[in-house]
């Protein structure tokens, strides 16, 4: 039934994503007006205007279709698809507004505790069309995809490390948010800790609704051994796993 499902929401997911092509969420301000996409050329509309029913009509179906998924087709998934769900994690939605953060500018897709934006996004690629296998960081001020510097095929050890969930190493994609927790807690203290945990479930749910409406499934894993994830991947010091979205193409139940 979800298969059969999700395979509707290729047609609307411009509109989620904002270009014809799916390849880039439009560029946004604030301000109101219309912004240019960048990447399709056509106008994104007014940025303050108030969504229309059928705006909310095609949300209720993205959100009543999401289901954990734990079976893959075995297809790839995309660049596109990946460029997607990064961005609907931490995508900048407004450029010209400060954050918390000294010189880095931009509010982000998924709400933030005193705009501190702790959350680093890391995919390790197994089974993705035009990226190697290997582990990736999101640049997400340039909203640009980086080699992390650990390459080739990790799903079995992933897959081990995430209390021998199977779905886990046989996902073309696995979605790593990491998060730097002294971004938050040097201005909140220990609460600081619990505003980070909040803000990663806001960007795995982000990416669980950009993936449904892209014909993807996904399943979030909270069972997992940070530090030997964080070995695996070659995270840098501080960068502490939080989260993992595991991703593919919905299989036969």
């Amino acid at each position: 039934m979800l298969h059969g499902t999700v395979i509707l929401f290729f047609t609307i997911s411009a509109l989620v994503s904002g270009c014809e092509d799916g390849t880039r969420p439009c560029d946004r301000t604030d301000a109101g007006g219309d912004a240019a996409c960048p990447r399709c050329d056509a106008s994104c509309g007014d940025a303050d205007a108030e969504p229309t029913e059928s705006d909310e009509d095609v949300l209720r179906r993205i959100m009543t279709a999401r289901r954990s998924i734990r079976q893959w087709s075995g297809t790839p998934v995309t660049r596109a698809d990946v460029d997607a769900l990064f961005w609907a994690a931490q995508g900048i939605t407004a450029p010209d507004r400060p954050t918390g953060l000294p010189g880095v500018m931009g509010f982000r897709t998924a709400p933030s505790a005193g705009a501190t934006y702790p959350l680093e996004m890391y995919l390790l690629a197994e089974s993705v069309d035009g990226l190697d296998q290997g582990v990736y960081w999101y640049h997400t001020v340039e909203g640009a995809i980086e080699p992390a510097g650990v390459e080739g095929s990790l799903a079995a050890d992933f897959a081990d490390a995430c209390s021998e969930q199977p779905w886990v190493g046989e996902a073309a994609a696995n979605f790593v948010i990491a998060a730097v927790l002294e971004r938050t807690t040097a201005r909140y203290g220990p609460r600081g800790t619990m505003y980070v945990h909040l803000e990663a479930g806001h960007a795995a749910q982000n990416m669980m609704l950009m993936a449904v409406a892209r014909g993807l499934g996904t399943v979030a894993i909270g069972a997992f051994d940070g530090p030997r994830i964080a070995r695996m991947l070659g995270l840098p010091e501080g960068h502490d796993p939080m989260y993992i979205v595991t991703v593919g193409h919905p299989g036969e139940p």
